[in-house]
């Protein structure tokens, strides 16, 4: 696989999970219907295990809220991956905000 492939693999799994976050919709209709594993990235396999724990428990997206779940949990990773889930986690806030 060619690393512009890659880019856009990750940009859409980003894309996915940046909806999750936000959509209670679009969320509970991918709960049954994707496994975490799907996401090639450990990152991507990770936050959607939080989304889908918190769905399971609150029967909603998570959204800002997912920003907490990460700060609990970002010990368990290296600084790369925790960088790369940070990213993604504030980008989905400034999608927040611009609404």
């Amino acid at each position: 696989m060619r690393i512009k492939d890659i880019t856009k693999e990750v940009k859409l799994e980003e894309a996915i999970l940046m909806s999750m976050m936000a959509s209670s919709n679009f969320l509970a209709k991918l709960r049954n219907s994707i496994n975490q594993e799907y996401f090639t990235s450990s990152y991507g396999q990770e936050v959607c295990e939080w989304l889908f724990d918190y769905y399971d428990d609150h029967k909603k997206a998570p959204g800002q809220t997912l920003i907490k779940i990460f700060e609990s949990k970002k010990d368990r990773f290296g600084r790369e991956d925790a960088n790369v889930i940070e990213r993604l986690i504030h980008r989905m806030g400034e999608l927040y905000d611009s609404e």
